[in-house]
């Protein structure tokens, strides 16, 4: 009789108020995580976003050779192609590219237009794809202008 008096161990109600703990931090934990993954994709986003405005930006001031096509002179950059005015940029340029997990960039096309494409609706944007992500980003021939550092 003895060792049924005896016996150690938690009680259902110990048990219950452990899970209720338990519960509560769960409930605590999961938004919080939510929240950061959330943020972390947003900056990736951005940062691809980044990486696509700067590869074009390189391409746009360093070469007369359409990134997509090859041709020369590219016509979706400079207004004047031929001729023997000087090549001047469009005003704004619309980007659209593809980034595969290993961050390489690919241009499906950069295409100057005169009128501001940007809007309320039209921001830059980046879409998850089975490969990578798609990148559409917009630039201003403002963007295009190098400032020196300052002293």
């Amino acid at each position: 009789m003895n060792r049924f008096k005896s016996k150690k161990g938690f009680t259902l109600a110990e048990l219950l108020i452990v899970v209720a703990i338990i519960a509560v931090l769960v409930a605590i934990a999961v938004p919080l995580f939510v929240s950061g993954l959330q943020k972390a994709q947003e900056a990736r986003d951005n940062a691809n976003i980044h990486a696509v405005k700067s590869a074009a930006t390189v391409l746009i001031l360093n070469t007369d050779t359409d990134p997509v096509t090859g041709s020369t002179p590219n016509v979706d950059i400079y207004k004047e192609a031929t001729g023997t005015t000087p090549k001047t940029l469009y005003k704004f340029f619309t980007i659209i590219a593809t980034i595969n997990a290993n961050g390489d960039i690919a241009f499906t096309s950069i295409k100057g237009v005169d009128a501001d494409p940007r809007s309320d609706t039209v921001k830059d944007k980046a879409e998850a794809t089975d490969d990578g992500w798609k990148i559409t980003a917009y630039l201003s021939s403002l963007d295009l202008t190098i400032t020196p550092p300052s002293p």
